[in-house]
Protein backbone atom coordinates (compact mmCIF):
# COMPACT_ATOMS: atom_id res chain seq x y z
CA UNK A 1 0.00 0.00 0.00
CA UNK A 2 1.42 3.46 -0.89
CA UNK A 3 1.84 5.75 1.69
CA UNK A 4 0.34 9.30 0.76
CA UNK A 5 2.67 12.32 1.41
CA UNK A 6 2.01 14.41 4.43
CA UNK A 7 0.82 17.67 3.74
CA UNK A 8 2.98 20.53 4.64
CA UNK A 9 1.44 23.53 5.97
CA UNK A 10 2.78 27.09 4.70
CA UNK A 11 1.98 30.57 4.55
CA UNK A 12 2.50 32.58 1.38
CA UNK A 13 2.42 32.08 -1.70
CA UNK A 14 5.57 29.31 -3.09
CA UNK A 15 6.89 27.69 -5.87
CA UNK A 16 6.45 24.04 -5.59
CA UNK A 17 9.15 21.97 -6.45
CA UNK A 18 8.87 18.56 -8.30
CA UNK A 19 8.66 16.27 -5.63
CA UNK A 20 7.09 18.23 -2.98
CA UNK A 21 3.57 18.03 -2.26
CA UNK A 22 1.70 20.47 -4.32
CA UNK A 23 -0.70 21.46 -1.30
CA UNK A 24 1.02 24.71 -0.38
CA UNK A 25 -0.79 28.18 -0.80
CA UNK A 26 -0.71 28.77 -4.14
CA UNK A 27 -2.86 31.08 -6.91
CA UNK A 28 -4.13 28.65 -9.65
CA UNK A 29 -3.77 28.92 -12.69
CA UNK A 30 -5.76 30.11 -15.40
CA UNK A 31 -7.03 27.02 -16.91
CA UNK A 32 -5.92 26.75 -20.49
CA UNK A 33 -8.46 23.56 -21.67
CA UNK A 34 -11.20 22.71 -19.87
CA UNK A 35 -14.48 21.17 -20.37
CA UNK A 36 -16.63 23.71 -18.84
CA UNK A 37 -20.19 24.11 -20.72
CA UNK A 38 -18.47 27.30 -21.83
CA UNK A 39 -16.47 25.66 -24.63
CA UNK A 40 -20.07 23.92 -26.53
CA UNK A 41 -20.69 27.24 -27.82
CA UNK A 42 -21.26 27.66 -31.44
CA UNK A 43 -18.76 29.44 -33.74
CA UNK A 44 -21.77 30.79 -35.11
CA UNK A 45 -23.51 32.55 -31.93
CA UNK A 46 -23.65 35.88 -32.60
CA UNK A 47 -20.68 38.61 -31.34
CA UNK A 48 -23.29 39.40 -28.83
CA UNK A 49 -24.02 35.95 -27.36
CA UNK A 50 -19.72 35.46 -27.27
CA UNK A 51 -19.08 38.42 -25.28
CA UNK A 52 -21.81 37.69 -22.90
CA UNK A 53 -20.52 34.07 -22.47
CA UNK A 54 -16.82 35.16 -22.25
CA UNK A 55 -17.91 38.13 -19.30
CA UNK A 56 -19.59 35.11 -17.65
CA UNK A 57 -16.63 32.87 -18.23
CA UNK A 58 -14.33 35.58 -16.70
CA UNK A 59 -16.33 35.74 -13.64
CA UNK A 60 -16.64 32.35 -13.02
CA UNK A 61 -13.09 32.31 -13.50
CA UNK A 62 -12.51 34.96 -10.90
CA UNK A 63 -15.29 33.44 -8.49
CA UNK A 64 -13.24 30.08 -8.49
CA UNK A 65 -10.20 31.57 -7.68
CA UNK A 66 -11.76 33.27 -4.93
CA UNK A 67 -13.47 30.41 -3.58
CA UNK A 68 -9.91 28.63 -3.86
CA UNK A 69 -8.00 31.26 -2.14
CA UNK A 70 -10.84 31.44 0.68
CA UNK A 71 -11.03 27.47 1.02
CA UNK A 72 -7.25 27.27 1.36
CA UNK A 73 -6.50 30.26 4.26
CA UNK A 74 -9.61 28.37 5.76
CA UNK A 75 -7.44 25.07 5.98
CA UNK A 76 -4.58 26.45 6.75
CA UNK A 77 -5.71 28.74 9.49
CA UNK A 78 -8.31 26.38 10.85
CA UNK A 79 -11.43 28.12 10.41
CA UNK A 80 -13.98 25.80 10.00
CA UNK A 81 -17.33 27.77 9.73
CA UNK A 82 -18.63 30.73 7.69
CA UNK A 83 -19.05 32.69 10.78
CA UNK A 84 -15.28 33.62 11.16
CA UNK A 85 -13.71 36.60 10.88
CA UNK A 86 -11.56 35.59 8.26
CA UNK A 87 -14.88 34.84 5.99
CA UNK A 88 -16.68 37.76 6.68
CA UNK A 89 -13.53 39.91 5.61
CA UNK A 90 -13.27 37.69 2.19
CA UNK A 91 -17.56 38.01 1.58
CA UNK A 92 -17.80 42.05 0.58
CA UNK A 93 -14.87 44.02 0.36
CA UNK A 94 -16.97 46.82 -1.55
CA UNK A 95 -18.27 49.72 -0.01
CA UNK A 96 -21.56 51.46 -0.75
CA UNK A 97 -21.51 55.52 -0.95
CA UNK A 98 -23.32 55.57 2.58
CA UNK A 99 -20.93 53.50 3.56
CA UNK A 100 -17.99 55.26 3.00
CA UNK A 101 -19.43 58.57 4.05
CA UNK A 102 -19.88 57.12 7.42
CA UNK A 103 -16.79 55.79 7.86
CA UNK A 104 -15.03 58.94 6.76
CA UNK A 105 -17.21 61.12 9.38
CA UNK A 106 -16.06 58.95 12.38
CA UNK A 107 -12.35 58.43 11.14
CA UNK A 108 -12.58 62.57 11.20
CA UNK A 109 -14.26 61.98 14.51
CA UNK A 110 -12.01 60.12 16.09
CA UNK A 111 -8.94 62.50 14.57
CA UNK A 112 -10.23 65.48 16.74
CA UNK A 113 -10.86 63.63 19.35
CA UNK A 114 -6.95 62.23 19.52
CA UNK A 115 -5.91 65.57 18.96
CA UNK A 116 -8.13 66.57 22.24
CA UNK A 117 -6.29 63.72 24.06
CA UNK A 118 -3.21 65.41 22.75
CA UNK A 119 -3.93 68.20 23.95
CA UNK A 120 -5.03 67.26 27.66
CA UNK A 121 -1.79 65.38 27.73
CA UNK A 122 -0.01 68.45 26.89
CA UNK A 123 -1.53 70.64 30.22
CA UNK A 124 0.47 72.42 32.42
CA UNK A 125 -0.11 71.12 35.49
CA UNK A 126 2.77 72.39 38.16
CA UNK A 127 0.80 74.01 39.99
CA UNK A 128 3.61 76.47 42.53
CA UNK A 129 5.09 78.14 39.44
CA UNK A 130 5.41 81.77 40.67
CA UNK A 131 4.77 84.92 38.29
CA UNK A 132 7.95 86.53 39.20
CA UNK A 133 10.53 83.96 38.67
CA UNK A 134 13.59 85.94 38.97
CA UNK A 135 14.38 84.03 41.69
CA UNK A 136 14.22 80.42 39.92
CA UNK A 137 16.28 82.43 37.98
CA UNK A 138 18.85 83.68 40.52
CA UNK A 139 19.02 80.04 41.69
CA UNK A 140 20.06 78.83 38.00
CA UNK A 141 23.27 81.24 37.51
CA UNK A 142 24.51 80.58 40.82
CA UNK A 143 24.39 77.29 40.37
CA UNK A 144 26.13 77.61 36.94
CA UNK A 145 28.82 79.60 38.52
CA UNK A 146 29.57 76.39 40.68
CA UNK A 147 29.67 74.05 38.56
CA UNK A 148 31.92 76.48 36.31
CA UNK A 149 34.19 77.11 39.22
CA UNK A 150 35.14 73.42 39.27
CA UNK A 151 39.11 72.37 39.20
CA UNK A 152 39.94 70.29 36.39
CA UNK A 153 41.40 67.93 39.25
CA UNK A 154 37.78 67.56 40.66
CA UNK A 155 36.38 67.34 37.01
CA UNK A 156 39.05 64.45 36.23
CA UNK A 157 37.77 62.55 39.23
CA UNK A 158 33.93 63.07 38.88
CA UNK A 159 34.52 61.51 35.04
CA UNK A 160 36.81 58.33 36.71
CA UNK A 161 33.65 57.73 39.20
CA UNK A 162 30.90 57.99 36.22
CA UNK A 163 32.73 55.62 33.82
CA UNK A 164 32.96 53.19 37.01
CA UNK A 165 29.43 53.72 37.68
CA UNK A 166 27.95 53.47 33.94
CA UNK A 167 28.32 50.03 34.14
CA UNK A 168 25.35 49.78 36.76
CA UNK A 169 23.48 52.26 35.26
CA UNK A 170 20.49 50.71 34.72
CA UNK A 171 20.43 49.69 38.35
CA UNK A 172 21.26 53.26 39.71
CA UNK A 173 18.35 54.60 37.18
CA UNK A 174 15.59 51.92 38.79
CA UNK A 175 16.91 52.94 42.78
CA UNK A 176 16.82 56.60 41.96
CA UNK A 177 13.46 56.52 40.63
CA UNK A 178 12.26 53.71 43.30
CA UNK A 179 13.47 56.44 46.17
CA UNK A 180 11.42 58.98 44.70
CA UNK A 181 7.88 57.18 44.30
CA UNK A 182 8.48 55.55 47.70
CA UNK A 183 8.83 59.34 49.49
CA UNK A 184 6.79 61.18 46.84
CA UNK A 185 3.50 58.99 45.44
CA UNK A 186 2.12 62.12 43.73
CA UNK A 187 5.49 62.40 41.59
CA UNK A 188 5.15 58.62 40.24
CA UNK A 189 1.10 59.83 39.77
CA UNK A 190 2.18 62.47 37.57
CA UNK A 191 3.67 59.19 35.23
CA UNK A 192 0.61 57.26 33.58
CA UNK A 193 2.92 54.56 32.78
CA UNK A 194 3.73 54.11 36.76
CA UNK A 195 0.26 55.36 38.13
CA UNK A 196 -1.38 52.80 40.80
CA UNK A 197 1.71 50.23 40.50
CA UNK A 198 3.00 48.52 43.61
CA UNK A 199 7.40 49.69 44.58
CA UNK A 200 7.37 45.92 43.60
CA UNK A 201 6.11 45.66 40.50
CA UNK A 202 8.12 48.51 39.35
CA UNK A 203 11.44 47.19 40.43
CA UNK A 204 11.99 44.80 36.86
CA UNK A 205 9.49 46.88 34.76
CA UNK A 206 11.28 47.96 31.27
CA UNK A 207 9.39 51.24 31.23
CA UNK A 208 11.17 52.41 34.25
CA UNK A 209 14.29 50.81 33.44
CA UNK A 210 14.02 52.74 30.24
CA UNK A 211 13.20 56.28 31.93
CA UNK A 212 15.89 55.80 34.54
CA UNK A 213 18.17 55.54 31.54
CA UNK A 214 17.07 58.64 29.50
CA UNK A 215 17.97 60.53 32.85
CA UNK A 216 21.01 59.56 33.17
CA UNK A 217 21.91 60.07 29.69
CA UNK A 218 21.27 63.53 30.32
CA UNK A 219 23.72 62.97 33.36
CA UNK A 220 25.98 61.98 31.23
CA UNK A 221 26.06 64.73 28.64
CA UNK A 222 26.47 67.05 31.22
CA UNK A 223 29.80 64.97 32.89
CA UNK A 224 31.37 64.66 29.44
CA UNK A 225 30.56 68.64 28.88
CA UNK A 226 31.97 70.43 32.12
CA UNK A 227 34.60 72.19 30.09
CA UNK A 228 32.40 73.65 27.88
CA UNK A 229 28.44 73.60 29.76
CA UNK A 230 27.45 76.63 27.00
CA UNK A 231 26.85 73.41 24.40
CA UNK A 232 24.40 72.11 26.81
CA UNK A 233 22.60 74.55 28.88
CA UNK A 234 20.03 75.28 26.20
CA UNK A 235 19.41 71.51 26.02
CA UNK A 236 18.88 70.83 29.50
CA UNK A 237 16.48 74.21 30.00
CA UNK A 238 14.35 73.17 27.55
CA UNK A 239 14.02 69.71 29.17
CA UNK A 240 12.43 71.91 31.87
CA UNK A 241 10.32 73.21 30.26
CA UNK A 242 8.83 69.55 28.81
CA UNK A 243 8.37 69.02 32.72
CA UNK A 244 5.66 71.32 32.88
CA UNK A 245 3.09 68.65 31.69
CA UNK A 246 4.51 65.65 34.44
CA UNK A 247 5.91 67.66 37.26
CA UNK A 248 3.10 68.72 39.95
CA UNK A 249 5.45 70.48 42.06
CA UNK A 250 8.59 72.72 41.78
CA UNK A 251 9.11 71.31 45.14
CA UNK A 252 9.71 67.82 44.02
CA UNK A 253 12.77 68.53 41.96
CA UNK A 254 15.40 68.91 43.89
CA UNK A 255 14.38 65.65 45.61
CA UNK A 256 15.81 63.86 42.54
CA UNK A 257 19.25 65.31 43.70
CA UNK A 258 18.74 63.32 47.03
CA UNK A 259 18.03 60.30 45.42
CA UNK A 260 20.88 60.25 42.58
CA UNK A 261 23.44 60.95 45.23
CA UNK A 262 21.61 57.98 48.10
CA UNK A 263 22.34 55.52 44.23
CA UNK A 264 25.81 56.40 43.60
CA UNK A 265 27.23 56.31 47.14
CA UNK A 266 27.15 52.77 48.16
CA UNK A 267 28.37 52.07 44.61
CA UNK A 268 31.20 54.15 45.00
CA UNK A 269 31.61 53.67 48.90
CA UNK A 270 32.29 49.86 48.30
CA UNK A 271 35.16 50.60 45.63
CA UNK A 272 37.05 52.78 48.16
CA UNK A 273 35.88 55.64 45.59
CA UNK A 274 33.49 58.37 47.95
CA UNK A 275 35.32 60.96 49.63
CA UNK A 276 33.97 64.63 50.34
CA UNK A 277 35.91 66.06 47.47
CA UNK A 278 33.74 63.44 45.29
CA UNK A 279 30.47 64.00 47.29
CA UNK A 280 30.85 67.84 46.61
CA UNK A 281 31.46 67.13 43.21
CA UNK A 282 28.05 65.37 42.60
CA UNK A 283 26.11 67.75 44.74
CA UNK A 284 27.34 71.01 42.18
CA UNK A 285 26.06 68.72 38.93
CA UNK A 286 23.13 67.50 40.60
CA UNK A 287 22.39 70.92 42.43
CA UNK A 288 22.97 72.38 38.63
CA UNK A 289 20.71 69.81 36.77
CA UNK A 290 17.34 70.75 39.45
CA UNK A 291 18.11 74.33 39.10
CA UNK A 292 18.54 73.79 35.52
CA UNK A 293 14.90 72.52 35.09
CA UNK A 294 13.09 74.53 37.87
CA UNK A 295 13.51 77.62 35.92
CA UNK A 296 13.28 75.90 32.24
CA UNK A 297 9.82 74.77 33.70
CA UNK A 298 8.93 78.02 35.29
CA UNK A 299 9.76 80.23 32.67
CA UNK A 300 7.29 78.25 30.01
CA UNK A 301 4.50 80.15 29.41
CA UNK A 302 1.43 78.77 30.63
CA UNK A 303 -1.05 78.84 27.37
Amino acid sequence: MSTKPKRTRALGITKPSENSPKNHLQIPETPQNTNSKFETLSIDDSATTSTSSQTRLNQSQETGLFATLRRRMKRLFGFTNDSSALHKSLQNLTLTKEEYDKRKSCSTENNIKAFAMRHVRREYITNDVPDDVSSLKKEYEFALIQLTSMTDCQILEIRKSWDFLKVHIEKIGVIMFLGLFEEHSDFRDAFAKFRGKQLMELTRDPALQAHGLRVLNIVDKLVTRMHKIELIQDFILSLGSKHCRYVPSLSLIPCVEEQMIEAIKPVLEEQGMWTPELEFGWRNIMIYLTCAMRYGLARTPKE
